[in-house]
């Protein structure tokens, strides 16, 4: 072959060379931009607001696939919601705490292990917190006028009232095993309120429910207890307000104190200054310390502008349901005990602190080591 013809031959075969890169090029190219070009395409961002358990629940969902069915997602939220209150509400007579309630028996009662599990946590931070936290307080909560009654009693006719059933509470008088779920109590008087706990665990369940379902970025609210996962979007973390804990009708809103990102966590916060009573002259909290069987807080309108009060807990963990029980204990701790609690068991706890609407912020030594503070007042 000529010189001439290896040339011709040589510069072919590179030109079909390049052109072969230039082809794969393109491919892998057309490839990426399919994939990640279209995203937006394929996914696109949810909410849903609903009520449940007497209280509203708000869930934002991103990068929820298009091809999936969002209504028929909301109605199995929903569902599971309902299937939680059915099981632990006190405001339903059917439900399975309102009948472990009215029965006398001293042998293991069937549950669900939902209601198992539940109580299984609760009895846990009852026992950590030396019964700061007890769900057998029922009777003195009913009493305060915080129950399914809701009767209003003067001061020395609860007192007296209590007297008469002290000996029917405590934690310590109550059972729970998993396998079989069913629990157990030794004075048959004996009957439980899950409602400083529940909505903890239902944000559990929806938050398993997202997970189950492959969505790998929502953030969860229910009557205040949060669960977050992911992020909302172009890298932006899930931002949750802190609510300024300002003494205030129930229902109405006090404004938010503080914003923090909690990362892929829970926060719940336990406060008092939304539920309370005013008798003969006096304000009186919905958290009863069941070691005392008296509300936390007790004060006047002199007393909310001259002294330091407790205004809330929040405290983060894996965990919703936990959450919500130690913000509760914590609560009814108080600050100093509160926060030396807190740090011995590793608790991440933020204690709002008003005085005349005043607020400033306490914290256990590990909230800030994975929250992290945007804005506040």
């Amino acid at each position: 072959m000529s010189d001439k013809s290896r040339v011709f031959f040589e510069r072919f075969r590179l030109k079909l060379l390049f052109g072969f890169i230039g082809l794969v090029v393109l491919v892998v190219f057309g490839f990426i931009f399919h994939i990640f070009g279209n995203r937006s395409a394929e996914y696109v961002d949810q909410q849903v607001e609903g009520t449940t358990m007497g209280t509203i629940y708000s869930i934002r969902v991103h990068n929820f696939p298009k091809h999936e069915d969002w209504d028929n997602f909301v109605l199995e939220i929903q569902k599971r919601l309902d299937q939680v209150e059915q099981k632990m509400s006190l405001f339903k007579s059917d439900s399975e705490i309102s009948r472990f309630n009215m029965s006398e028996s001293l042998d293991w009662i069937p549950v669900s292990s939902d209601v198992a599990e539940i109580v299984r946590v609760a009895i846990e931070v009852s026992n950590i917190s030396g019964g700061a936290f007890d769900i057998t307080v029922a009777p003195i909560v009913e009493f305060w006028g915080f129950g399914v009654e809701r009767k209003r009693r003067s001061v020395d006719e609860i007192k007296r009232e209590i007297d008469k059933v002290k000996s029917n509470i405590g934690y310590d008088k109550l059972e729970v095993q998993l396998n079989p779920p069913a629990l157990k109590k030794s004075v048959p008087e004996l009957k439980i309120d899950l409602s400083a706990i529940a909505k903890g665990y239902a944000v559990d369940v929806v938050s398993r429910f997202c997970a189950e379902s492959g969505l790998g970025n929502y953030m969860i609210e229910i009557g205040g207890e949060i669960g977050c996962r992911g992020n909302k979007g172009a890298g932006n973390d899930w931002r949750v307000g802190i609510e300024s804990p300002v003494i205030i009708p129930r229902g109405d809103w006090g404004g938010i104190y503080q914003v923090v990102v909690i990362g892929n966590q829970c926060m719940a916060t336990s406060g008092g200054n939304r539920n309370f009573h005013v008798i003969e002259g006096r304000y009186y909290s919905h958290l009863i310390d069941p070691r005392t069987s008296l509300p936390c807080q007790s004060y006047d309108e002199n007393d909310l502008v001259t002294e330091e009060q407790l205004g809330s807990v929040s405290v983060l963990d894996k965990n919703c349901t936990r959450a919500d029980a130690l913000a509760t204990a914590l609560f009814v701790l108080g600050v100093t005990e509160g926060v030396k609690f807190a740090n011995e068991h590793g608790i991440q706890a933020s204690f709002l602190v008003r005085k005349n609407n005043k607020i400033h912020e306490i914290v256990s030594d590990s909230f800030y080591n994975s929250a992290k503070k945007l804005q506040s007042r």
